[in-house]
């Protein structure tokens, strides 16, 4: 299976996707610090720079992307879909429109619920639908797929069949639930960025979750701070990478702040890794 990137940041969508076994052939991404490292990563694969200007790109099975939250978080100005940020959500529904694939694969804030007294989600559900689409969305929370952070995302998926978004989100015999109660965190290890666990021999696994990574803004690192025995101290870039499920050292290359702010803005690599599976299981039935 193939797919497009809309809003592609650092490649969590990207490299989730990947990991599930599916083929990247375009990105769309307008940050330059972001770009630099899809560059990195994905050397031979086609990028447009900013989503208003693409026209008709290359049909791929799935089109995925998580617009922009900023109108729409708790957090930001609440604008919601009139805003300029997040109203590049009406672009997104565009390009699915020329390029009709089969798949699409939408993620946002939690604050998309109550954005204009609920009816900024309404719109969005209604315009995938109109696009041709049966939707489906559920509220994922990274700490429960081997990370430990708490991330609540909406995740909405859409397909040409009625069942196709459904089936990929939830299953009778409520496998997600289960994976709730075995706290699957406590089993993951986050070791410190020089190699050390922590600085006194315990993991992170053990049931200490990070707060949300976020992104500040320009002027701002986005950063978590982590409560040690002998005080508070940031976050590496390393420690967020891992907190997102990405490799080490994935946006070496660009300044810590660009790299606490980029990772603030990515999506938990591993959640998308879990969609994209299911997503070709449906696919080859």
């Amino acid at each position: 299976m193939t797919f497009g990137s809309l809003f592609a940041g650092i490649g969590g969508f990207d490299l989730g996707f990947e990991q599930a076994g599916m083929k990247c052939k375009w990105q769309c991404e307008i940050d330059k610090h972001a770009n630099k490292i899809l560059e990195k990563h994905w050397p031979n694969v086609r990028r447009y720079k900013d989503v208003r200007e693409l026209k008709n790109p290359e049909y791929v099975d799935v089109i995925c992307g998580g617009f922009p939250c900023q109108d729409l978080s708790l957090a930001g100005n609440r604008k919601g879909l009139a805003g300029e940020r997040s109203g590049l959500f009406f672009e997104a529904v565009r390009i699915i429109r020329e390029v009709k694939p089969r798949w699409i694969v939408i993620e946002n804030v939690p604050g998309l619920f109550s954005s204009n007294n609920g009816q900024d989600m309404r719109t969005v559900l209604q315009e995938l639908v109109e696009c041709g689409y049966s939707v489906a969305w559920r509220v994922l929370d990274s700490q429960y797929f081997g990370v430990p952070q708490r991330r609540r995302r909406i995740f909405i998926v859409g397909h040409t069949t009625r069942q196709g978004g459904f089936e990929v989100l939830f299953e009778a015999n409520q496998e997600l639930s289960q994976k709730v109660e075995k706290r699957m965190v406590q089993s993951h290890t986050l070791v410190a960025a020089n190699g050390q666990i922590n600085n006194r021999g315990s993991t992170w696994g053990g049931g200490i979750v990070i707060s949300t990574l976020k992104a500040e803004g320009v002027n701002t690192m986005s950063r978590v701070e982590y409560v040690e025995q002998n005080g508070i101290r940031t976050l590496t870039p390393i420690e967020c990478e891992r907190l997102q499920g990405f490799p080490d050292d994935w946006t070496k290359g660009i300044s810590d702040r660009q790299r606490f702010k980029t990772l603030g803005n990515a999506v938990t690599v591993n959640v998308i890794k879990w969609i994209g599976k299911r997503i070709i299981e449906r696919n080859e039935t």
